[in-house]
C-alpha cells in the first residue's frame, strides 16, 4: 500500500490509500479473469475441474486465496466467463455435431471427443 503525504498533494492521504487499494483489486480481477479464460479454454483431460465437482471447488477455493477474491465472486467471474466462452465457440461446436456423435457411437469418450 502506498501512502503519499507530500505537501503538493491535493488529495487526502486515506483517498490515496483507497485508490491503491482499488488498483489492487483490478489487478487481482484482471489476473482472475485471465486464470479464469485460461482455464475454461484447455480442454480434455487437461480440465478435469469442469467435470468433477469436488476438483472445481477445489480449485475455485485454490485461486481465491490466491487472486484474494471472495470464493461467490470467483464463482460467478467464473461462470460469466464460461458462457462467454460457450457463445463464442458454440458455432464450431454446432457444425461439428454428427462427426462428435458418429464418433461417441463408434465408443470414443466424451472427454476425448
Amino acid at each position: 500500500i502506498r501512502l503519499f503525504s507530500s505537501s503538493n498533494s491535493t488529495l487526502p492521504t486515506h483517498l490515496y490509500l483507497s485508490r491503491s487499494r482499488e488498483m489492487q483489486n483490478n489487478d487481482s480481477y484482471d489476473a482472475a479473469l485471465s486464470w479464469c479464460r485460461q482455464t475454461i479454454s484447455r480442454s480434455g483431460h487437461d480440465n478435469m475441474m469442469l467435470f468433477s465437482p469436488k476438483q472445481y471447488h477445489e480449485e475455485i477455493d485454490a485461486a481465491s486465496a490466491k487472486f484474494d477474491l471472495p470464493v461467490e465472486a470467483l464463482h460467478s467471474l467464473f461462470r460469466n466467463a464460461h458462457v462467454a466462452h460457450l457463445k463464442r465457440t458454440s458455432h464450431q461446436i454446432k457444425s461439428q455435431t454428427s462427426r462428435h456423435v458418429q464418433n461417441y457411437l463408434n465408443g470414443m469418450s466424451i472427454l476425448n471427443i
